[in-house]
């Protein structure tokens, strides 16, 4: 302990002013250093796409719902096809009673167990 308090003091370091923090601007230094931020500029306006899209006919519907009358009319002739089908189809509503009555005597999770722990 005494060798380290007879040991030679070492001369303070000369305090240095602190460090002024510096900011990027949006200027030329910033578009040098980062870019564009993303990978190209943008070629087209959204009001331009929009136009274009607009003149050739292609334009979205929007989110716009059709009129109540054309979507109840729709559902209800996809509900007659479907009743239709499954009437003409004997073969099809047979099978799907077997896999009733199948669900009926075997209860959830019956079948290959073998792997279960």
């Amino acid at each position: 302990m005494d060798v380290l308090k007879q040991s030679p003091a070492q001369p303070p370091q000369p305090r240095r002013p602190p460090m002024k923090p510096f900011i990027l601007t949006k200027d030329a230094v910033q578009a040098k250093v980062f870019g564009a931020g993303y990978p190209s500029l943008p070629t087209m306006t959204v009001d331009d796409w929009y136009e274009q899209h607009r003149r050739k006919g292609c334009l979205p519907d929007q989110g716009i719902p059709q009129s109540a009358a054309d979507v109840d009319a729709e559902e209800r002739e996809r509900e007659e096809k479907e009743r239709r089908e499954e009437e003409e189809d004997e073969e099809a509503l047979q099978k799907a009673r077997d896999w009733d009555n199948w669900k009926d005597t075997h209860r959830r999770g019956y079948g290959n167990r073998k792997n279960m722990g």
